[in-house]
């Protein structure tokens, strides 16, 4: 019993497709000049970001308060929409244990996290502090008082305990419950025993193991956060129904939804934390880009996504950008390594060799030498990117980063191709495809296969759909692609995201004995001191064995419409997000 009582698509007119046209037949955008980045938006401006601590810095029991900011008054806020055109809404489903990349972006609207935590960014949110048991198998969270939920409830512990008991429910596709199921309890029930309300405002979670990532993985995570819903609600409508309806505490509340079609929000009066100074935000289906461009182009949209391949074609349309630097690792990934006993591993492939390791060493290292990373940033990306030496969830400035970049040299990976006995070449396959949200278009794939039959390799480029790519890459099949993937700069920790792509009980990208070993070393850490040397020893096997194909980072944009004056990001964040400090001219 509850502890306290609680009481469209856009038309496109005539105008917008002739702009369509116009945009499509701009052609390619290679003969774009180098592009000028544009400044990393600077994190937000209210409640000055606190580094809160991983679990065990001391060893001991830290709390760490962050003063609430002062609301902005409602009279600020002007009578005005801003459109954000997005390809799809997925599912259309707003409680956050649907999962669904793209549906995060209104949800970010209507409600909040515990805190927020990147590489770069943290911020206590309706956590005012936490603390971590002194032996790292316990988190306690001190809950704000006084906020409200947009019905007028009181947020209290029971809504944070309900949060995260949504994940273990049928139809919950939450990425984070990979994280929680090993901490908290692997069925519902055993989740029930681990997680309990001290008193209304406090909340205490119990692991099972030590734990080194409380913070950033279980009440912080950017990538799959944890997004805090009204419990009384969903007790008393169902999940269905409060999906269909959210109520939040965000600093915009549902205000209606065209199913396929549109979500709208709207702005929260004296909201506690941010008060926005635009009335309504609609989220909109656009399937196509080209669409999107034009739409922001007119004026008719203010937000859109856009990759560093479309940088040049929307500034021909006048369109503004907004940049995030911290964005994503892009990297191929060379399929077949796993050992035998996974059904990936295939022996007789070039950059495996089953029968002679360094042979196959050498093939790995001439498919890196072989690539020009930094002609291909400038002639694809505008000259907006930077080299880097690891493919994954690791970026450069990390303390664990290892390596620099390969050079360009086919001379040399001619050579190295013949030491191997592959002078005639060899056979591999490219799947085209990009996500509807990802960074790096589909001309990179045609880029890099061409680069690679410069040596003589036999690439074949494949056109694939992403949701089926999908499935061969976790159902481990088809060994022979050689696929790019991304990582979001979004985990100050790799070990989450390596875990769940290495260890032993789902090996998606590659997995070793060796590396099984050093997976343990490091998760054995518990302080961010211990897990350095581990991690740091995981990249430099990865680098120094050339296991897969690094690329480069690329930043997060976006496309804005001429009347979108300020929109800070939080670095890292990676979603239409923040929109409460957006202002308009």
């Amino acid at each position: 019993m509850r502890i306290l009582v609680k009481k469209s698509v856009l038309s496109t007119l005539a105008a917008v497709m002739a702009l369509v046209l116009v945009i499509a037949a701009c052609g390619g955008d290679d003969a774009e000049p180098t592009a000028t980045p544009v400044p990393t938006a600077t994190p937000v401006p209210t409640a000055a970001p606190t580094a809160a601590p991983t679990a065990a810095a001391t060893r001991a029991p830290t709390a760490v308060p962050t003063p609430a900011p002062t609301p902005t008054p409602a009279s600020t806020i002007k009578d005005t929409t801003i459109v954000v055109a997005l390809d799809t809404l997925e599912r259309e489903l707003w409680l956050h244990h649907y999962g669904g990349s793209t549906m995060f972006n209104p949800r970010h609207a209507m409600f909040e996290e515990l805190a927020v935590w990147t590489p770069r960014f943290s911020e206590a949110r309706l956590a005012e502090s936490w603390s971590v048991g002194s032996d790292s198998k316990s988190f306690t969270i001190k809950l704000r008082k006084g906020i409200k939920f947009h019905d007028g409830d009181e947020f209290i512990a029971e809504d944070v305990i309900k949060t995260y008991d949504l994940l273990y429910e049928r139809e919950a596709s939450h990425a984070g419950l990979s994280t929680i199921r090993p901490l908290l309890g692997t069925t519902q029930d055993e989740f029930r025993t681990n997680i309990r309300a001290l008193d209304q405002y406090t909340v205490e979670m119990k692991s099972k193991i030590p734990y080194a990532q409380w913070l950033p993985t279980i009440i912080g995570p950017v990538s799959a956060p944890f997004l805090v819903v009204n419990a009384s609600v969903v007790n008393r409508v169902g999940t269905t129904e409060a999906a269909a309806k959210p109520v939040g505490t965000g600093p915009f509340k549902f205000e209606r939804h065209n199913k396929g079609q549109s979500i709208r929000v709207e702005a929260v009066a004296n909201h506690w934390r941010k008060t926005p100074t635009v009335k309504y935000v609609d989220y909109q289906i656009v399937p196509e880009y080209a669409t999107q461009l034009a739409l922001v182009a007119t004026g008719r949209a203010d937000i859109i996504n856009i990759s560093a391949s479309q940088v040049a074609q929307a500034r021909r349309v006048g369109a503004k950008q907004v940049v995030d630097d911290a964005g994503y690792n892009v990297w191929y990934a060379l399929r077949g390594q796993i050992p035998e006993t996974h059904k990936n591993y295939d022996g007789t492939l070039p950059w495996v060799d089953g029968k002679d390791p360094e042979r196959a060493k050498k093939v790995r290292l001439a498919l890196n030498l072989a690539l020009d990373r930094k002609g291909i940033i400038d002639r694809l990306y505008g000259g907006i990117g930077q080299l880097s030496s690891l493919g994954a969830c690791t970026f450069p400035g990390q303390s664990w980063y290892y390596g620099d970049p390969y050079p360009y040299d086919q001379t040399q990976a001619k050579q190295l191709l013949t030491e191997a006995g592959y002078a005639n070449g060899f056979e591999l396959e490219i799947p085209i495809y990009d996500q509807a949200s990802g960074p790096v278009g589909l001309g990179l794939h045609d880029v890099v296969a061409d680069q690679w039959r410069q040596i003589g390799v036999k690439v074949k480029t494949v056109p694939a759909d992403f949701t089926v790519f999908r499935e061969i890459l976790l159902n481990i099949t088809q060994p022979k692609l050689t696929y790019y993937w991304y990582c979001n700069f979004s985990d100050p920790d790799p070990m989450r995201y390596y875990n769940f792509f290495y260890h032993v009980a789902n090996p998606v990208w590659f997995g070793s004995p060796a590396l099984e070993t050093m997976l343990d070393k490091a998760n054995a850490g518990l302080t961010p001191e211990q897990r350095r040397e581990p991690i740091l020893a995981i990249n430099k096997y990865f680098r120094d064995n050339h296991y897969w194909v690094p690329m480069f980072v690329l930043p997060k944009l976006y496309a804005t419409s001429q009347r979108i004056d300020k929109w800070p990001l939080v670095s890292g964040h990676l979603r239409v997000h923040n929109l409460e400090h957006l202002t308009v001219n």
